[in-house]
């Protein structure tokens, strides 16, 4: 949607001759009530929409516990709207790592998440660490997807 010389795209507005993102004012009183890793991935995806070139190549480490009781599902929600973000955001990876739930709870979840949001050829979906200190995390997947080109590296849960 244009309205002269800016351009509309959901929330943000790009300033086309300057490249700059201007943000409406309810977006200040919306964002305190966002859980953070879903007002990170909306920043990356502003970011990345400011920007007029290809998407952004992104590695995405989560603790998703969508569905489970008394968990967060923020995280969830953001694998979801980054997966959906394909002019602004492509996934090249996510793991998993323990916080919200224990890891064996969250890979279903993300595994779950990736198959209906993915699209045609979803992003592998890779343990990440069990526990804090965890130094038998399989980094074969991230190294791989390194090689290829630089990544965003994402991290929505723990760092592993």
């Amino acid at each position: 949607m244009e309205d002269g010389r800016w351009q509309t795209r959901g929330f943000f507005r790009v300033g086309p001759a300057w490249g700059r993102c201007s943000l409406p004012s309810i977006w200040f009183s919306v964002s305190c009530h966002l859980p953070s890793s879903i007002l990170s991935v909306l920043l990356l995806l502003a970011a990345a929409a400011a920007l007029p070139a290809a998407p952004l190549d992104v590695w995405i480490d989560a603790d998703p516990a969508l569905g489970l009781p008394a968990r967060d599902a923020d995280d969830g929600f953001a694998l979801a709207q980054a997966l959906r973000s394909p002019r602004e955001l492509r996934v090249r990876g996510i793991s998993v790592s323990f916080g919200n739930a224990p890891r064996a709870l969250g890979l279903p979840i993300a595994r779950e998440v990736t198959r209906r949001f993915g699209g045609p050829r979803p992003p592998p979906v890779t343990p990440g660490a069990e526990r804090a200190g965890d130094d038998a995390v399989d980094l074969a997947p991230l190294r791989a997807a390194l090689s290829e080109r630089p990544l965003a590296y994402v991290a929505l849960g723990p760092l592993t």
